[in-house]
């Protein structure tokens, strides 16, 4: 997230910075809905 506020005008000026930073921030939305769901004990499979 840090980076990406440092990076906000090369993020904004490449289209394919910006799709890649739609999907890590996909990445990370569905990580901490896994996590909020079932707990961090159950968030890596063991």
């Amino acid at each position: 997230m840090l980076a990406a506020v440092v990076m906000q005008k090369q993020i904004a000026g490449r289209l394919w910075m910006r799709r890649l930073h739609v999907w890590m921030n996909v990445v990370v939305a569905l990580l901490l809905a896994t996590q909020a769901i079932t707990g961090t004990r159950d968030l890596f499979m063991r």
